[in-house]
């Protein structure tokens, strides 16, 4: 059993090693995950601005039809509802884009927070399993003194 002491401290730091990079490997994952759910986010906005978009210039075109089918010219008030018609489009388009950045920034955050936390978590098991293994070391060495006087 004596020749197991001294490589308890070894095995302390080895094990809080292989601890600190699990933690370390784990936010990696996390902030990997985020950053896909962030760009899924980004491209679920340009997918449904783009539709919104289809849709817009139909109704405006519609619109336009009917007054045409009407009789009615596109000057005045026609050609300022359909203008009104084309910002509201842009406008709506726009706040769909902004939903989808705000969103992917939430989920980056969230990652950077966790790979944050997932480091210090690391450097403080590190940190704890140094100190283990001092006062291991420390304890040992004191035992031998005790011993030899």
């Amino acid at each position: 059993m004596a020749f197991i002491a001294p490589a308890i401290p070894l095995i302390t730091i080895a094990v809080t090693a292989v601890s600190a990079g699990l933690a370390v490997m784990s936010s990696v994952q996390q902030k990997k995950a985020a950053d896909n759910a962030a760009d899924q986010a980004k491209q679920a906005a340009r997918e449904n601005a783009r539709r919104q978009s289809v849709e817009a210039r139909k109704r405006i075109g519609l619109m336009r039809a009917n007054y045409g089918a009407s009789g009615v010219s596109i000057e005045g008030s026609p050609l300022d509802v359909l203008e009104e018609s084309a910002a509201n489009a842009e406008l709506d388009r726009l706040t769909i884009l902004h939903g989808g950045s705000v969103e992917a920034g939430r989920y980056r955050a969230a990652g950077k927070a966790a790979f944050a936390q997932g480091i210090s978590g690391a450097a403080n098991d590190l940190l704890g399993g140094a100190i283990s293994a001092y006062d291991m070391y420390d304890e040992a060495q004191t035992e031998k003194l005790k011993q030899t006087n």
